[in-house]
């Protein structure tokens, strides 16, 4: 596509390997989301302030988890091999 950088992708490339990328970062963050839920229910103080912090914890995994994964899976996913150019033997 004319206009492109070198090793920059096209706007609905972008757009189909960020929507891969997010749903990889979805299944990878509910996991790590799940792990530590089951580590702060059986590692948290019983006061107000530890399960409040702990729920902090809990929803803090999500969110960090969502945008690393996201950002690591954009970056290192294989790219759709695109068909020889060319005349075709």
């Amino acid at each position: 596509m004319p206009g492109l950088a070198w090793a920059e992708l096209c706007p609905d490339c972008r757009t189909e390997r960020l929507g891969r990328a997010r749903r990889l970062s979805l299944r990878i963050s509910l996991l790590a989301t799940a792990l530590m839920a089951a580590y702060v229910a059986f590692r948290a103080p019983v006061g107000p302030i530890g399960r409040f912090y702990a729920v902090v914890s809990v929803v803090a995994t999500y969110i960090i988890m969502r945008r690393i994964v996201t950002r690591l899976a954009t970056e290192w996913l294989p790219r759709d091999a695109a068909p020889p150019e060319g005349p075709s033997a």
